[in-house]
């Protein structure tokens, strides 16, 4: 081999480790801290997975009714005001609680698919009357406290209002945490846990986002979310079985017998 191949030997071998050493270049990803219960309410527990009562007695009259839906999450940095000042003025949009906050949560309004997602989750429960929800501009009256979220959800007729907030824990796992509120008294009725975790083939947690098509399956964020709903219907449930309708004088006119339903059109059978 004469010197001037070797030359190009060593430059071509220099460019092929310059170019794998580049591919190989990994990228670091950071995670928001998890929203636990406590950000949301102190001294409340959630279970492992599902829900639990926190105030499992009877009661009278609290269904039919509507439920309002309220999302959290941590305030985005573009939505902050930027300034080089090292004494920058608060955020305009007050903490949900009092207090000191792991996290800067704020409201946000619901994406179209988790409406739609909500909706027809709840479309088969006869005992709510309507599903709302809630935005920073639906409360800007009452403010982002709790008793000023359940005062803006029973503003617009709702006397139930689930609060919570979705996290993701990994590339491909997530949590949700929530709530449920009675919002003419501000009590906590109910917590609320979900959680997904899937792995690929190998074993390991890959996020679908890189890939086009239809991955909400693999997707632990969707899963997450869509289990966190039907806790809450679950939890509704209970709370319609424990509920006696309200006491009244006058009785319901479709409890009279078929034949003195006199307002419903007669019946001719078609021959």
């Amino acid at each position: 081999m004469t010197t001037r191949s070797l030359r190009w030997t060593t430059g071509l071998a220099a460019g092929l480790a310059l170019l794998t050493a580049c591919s190989q270049k990994q990228t670091l990803v950071t995670y928001e801290p998890a929203v636990e219960i406590g950000d949301l309410a102190a001294d409340l527990t959630v279970p492992a997975s599902g829900y639990a009562l926190t105030a499992p007695g009877n009661t009278v009259g609290r269904f039919p009714c509507a439920l309002a839906i309220a999302r959290l999450a941590p305030r985005d940095a573009d939505t902050v005001p930027t300034t080089t000042s090292e004494d920058a003025p608060p955020a305009a949009v007050a903490p949900l609680r009092a207090g000191a906050w792991p996290l800067e949560l704020t409201l946000r309004p619901l994406r179209p698919m988790d409406e739609a997602c909500w909706t027809e989750r709840m479309r088969g429960l006869r005992a709510l009357r309507d599903v709302i929800f809630l935005s920073p501009r639906s409360t800007k009256i009452e403010g982002q406290t709790p008793a000023a979220l359940c005062a803006a959800a029973h503003r617009l007729g709702a006397n139930l209002l689930v609060v919570y907030a979705a996290s993701e824990l990994g590339a491909n796992s997530a949590q949700s945490v929530g709530i449920l509120y009675d919002t003419p008294t501000a009590t906590p009725l109910a917590t609320i846990y979900a959680t997904a975790r899937i792995l690929d083939a190998e074993g390991i947690e890959s996020s679908p986002n890189p890939r086009i098509g239809d991955h909400r399956r693999d997707d632990a964020r969707y899963q997450a979310q869509r289990q966190f709903e039907g806790y809450v219907e679950a939890a509704l449930r209970e709370l319609v079985g424990r509920d006696q309708p309200s006491p009244s004088t006058q009785p319901s006119r479709w409890q009279t017998p078929l034949n003195e339903r006199w307002w419903l059109p007669p019946y001719y059978p078609r021959w």
